[in-house]
Formats: C-alpha cells, sequence, structure tokens
C-alpha cells in the first residue's frame, strides 16, 4: 500500500511518500484442542468430536473413519465454524461405526491431524431380567 502524507508549515507545503508492502503470516495448522483419544458409548447412542485449529490461511477441515472420508448425512453432523472450531457429530450409532476416526487440517503451508477411537457395544439382555 502507498500512503501520502502532507502538512503546512510557515507558509511551505510538505508531503511524505510512504510505501510499504503487507506480508501475510504463514502458519500450517495445529490443533489447539485435540480429540479425545477414545471415547465409548452404547448401540444407538450419540458421539460427538470437537476440535479447535488455527493455520493461516485457515486450514479446511476434513474428517475421516479409516482411510475413507466422511460424508454429511442425516446420522452424521459435520460443523466447521469461522472460529477454527468444529465437530462431527454422530447419531443411532451402530457397531460397525467403531473405528479410529481422524481429523485432518490442511492448508498450502502444511498439515495436521489428530485422532480417537470411537469403542461401541451391542446392549446385551440383563443379567437380572432373566
Amino acid at each position: 500500500f502507498t500512503c501520502l502524507c502532507e502538512w503546512y508549515s510557515e507558509g511551505c507545503r510538505y508531503s511524505k511518500r510512504y510505501s510499504s508492502t503487507l506480508e501475510k503470516k504463514k502458519e500450517k495448522p495445529v490443533f489447539l484442542t485435540q480429540l479425545s483419544p477414545v471415547v465409548s458409548t452404547s448401540e444407538g447412542g450419540e458421539v460427538s468430536f470437537n476440535y479447535k485449529t488455527t493455520g493461516d490461511p485457515h486450514p479446511d477441515v476434513k474428517w475421516f473413519k479409516g482411510a475413507f472420508q466422511i460424508q454429511p448425512s442425516r446420522n452424521c453432523i459435520i460443523i466447521a465454524n469461522p472460529d477454527g472450531s468444529g465437530y462431527i457429530n454422530l447419531k443411532s450409532v451402530k457397531q460397525e461405526d467403531s473405528g479410529l476416526y481422524t481429523c485432518k487440517a490442511t492448508n498450502q503451508f502444511g498439515e495436521a491431524s489428530c485422532s480417537a477411537e470411537l469403542v461401541g457395544w451391542q446392549e446385551g439382555p440383563s443379567e437380572h431380567g432373566l
């Protein structure tokens, strides 16, 4: 940008031109809040994994189960907020939803990831209900 400053003193006009370029910060993504390492739930339950990340430019965040990218659906809500926070919410969890969930943040300067293991189990018949 360029700034032109003008002032008058004792009947004379003075001016000075200043030029500068703003350099953008260059920061690879960093997770400020990591996922809980292991989360348990029962069949039919609900679970959320929350994160907070930073980076410049702001990183793109994607979720994976194992090696496969997760897409939002009726039972899977993915939220990414402008402040770098976000979460994935899994509803009506089934046994087959168990596994390693990874949150991956990327920008042009790098990548960061954090993971959590979802452990689900089936509710069996009550021992006292026989």
